[in-house]
């Protein structure tokens, strides 16, 4: 299932406005400072010197899950990925109910090709925000990867439910649509996300590749058809070699 990664990493990267989101805690001030300190670099795009002052503030505090979450968000930022699903970890071992960071997981374990480990990570997601529009559209994005496409384009319409005008959304329930042969509701979900985004030029360039795979015969249809025209040549050639009598 051939779907850009950079849209996975747009929708892996949505949550970061809750990093400038006041918190609310009964933690150290000082490591309520440094996260706050952190978040200040993540704004500026300073992203290692936001993972230091995340690090003074756990080394404080280590059940602070904020800083830890975080952390593994600057560092998703610089593209350590195992590291960020490191901290995740960290995160949802002190606080198991954070969407968010299950969601931002799963994203680091697509960009590492962990398809079943990200689709783990979505389905915990959806279980603690059913209403979650982006999980759902990545969820569909590992099954997708994972071939299971009729289950993709269930969890699409889920992302399609809650946000109608999801334009990756639709162009991803086209693109499992067409791996499964249904070229022409593949159009057809291509067609809204068009709509939507008319400067989708994935969606463009996969309607287009839709249309010529929905034009073309059949093989199975007109293999006999093939067959017959084989023989009959064979046919013809075994005449002309046959001796005159």
């Amino acid at each position: 299932m051939t779907i850009s990664r950079k849209v996975a990493i747009f929708c892996g990267c949505i949550l970061l406005v809750l990093l400038v989101c006041p918190m609310v805690t009964a933690y150290d001030d000082r490591a309520v400072q440094y996260f706050n300190d952190g978040n200040n670099f993540v704004k500026l795009g300073q992203y290692s010197d936001a993972i230091a002052s995340y690090d003074k503030a756990t080394a404080i505090d280590p059940t602070y899950a904020e800083p830890w979450y975080n952390r593994g968000v600057a560092l998703n930022a610089l593209g350590q990925y195992s590291d960020a699903i490191a901290s995740y970890d960290t995160a949802i071992a002190i606080n198991p109910n954070a969407y968010e960071v299950w969601y931002n997981r799963g994203t680091a374990q697509l960009n590492l090709v962990r398809y079943s480990d990200a689709l783990a990570s979505f389905d915990q997601t959806v279980a603690l925000n059913p209403n979650f529009a982006a999980a759902w559209y990545n969820r569909a994005l590992a099954l997708g990867y994972l071939g299971r496409n009729s289950d993709a384009v269930a969890s699409c319409d889920k992302a399609i439910a809650i946000n109608p005008n999801f334009a990756e959304a639709w162009n991803t329930r086209g693109v499992a649509l067409g791996a499964l042969g249904q070229y022409t509701d593949a159009v057809a979900s291509y067609d809204k996300a068009i709509a939507i985004n008319p400067n989708f030029a994935e969606a463009v360039n996969n309607r287009k590749i839709a249309l010529e795979k929905q034009t073309q015969p059949t093989p199975l249809l007109y293999a006999p058809i093939g067959a017959l025209i084989l023989m009959t040549g064979i046919a013809v050639w075994s005449r002309r070699r046959t001796p005159l009598k």
